[in-house]
């Protein structure tokens, strides 16, 4: 595992993607202090800066949702490929991917939803 630094004025984001690209440029697990908060690059980007801001106590801030649903769709595509295996094209498998991402997203958007202990109502 590597340690490396990061300037105190440089933003939480730019921090995150710094350790990121270290780790992925030498193929080792980086870890970097931010003014107390430990960023990892065993975690993704979005939830390095989830737990940061959770550490900040201000959970939710800035969510790069761009991001986030590249993410979710980059998941969600070799799941739906082992379902249909073959039944619809790679580029409609990633139509589905995309808009099931994209339902999962408008629900984590919700506002005054606790998605964690939330009960479905079918």
């Amino acid at each position: 595992m590597e340690t490396i630094e990061i300037k105190s004025m440089t933003p939480i984001d730019e921090a995150v993607k710094q350790v990121l690209q270290f780790a992925k440029s030498i193929g080792q697990r980086v870890v970097a202090d931010f003014n107390g908060f430990i960023i990892d690059s065993k975690n993704s980007h979005d939830k390095n800066l989830d737990l940061y801001w959770h550490y900040m106590g201000r959970p939710d801030m800035d969510i790069n949702w761009e991001q986030r649903r590249y993410e979710i769709a980059k998941e969600i595509l070799p799941m739906i490929y082992r379902i249909e295996c073959g039944d619809f094209s790679i580029e409609r498998m990633a139509v589905f991917a995309v808009k099931y991402t994209d339902t999962l997203i408008k629900e984590l958007k919700k506002k005054g939803t606790n998605n964690e202990n939330d009960r479905f109502s079918w």
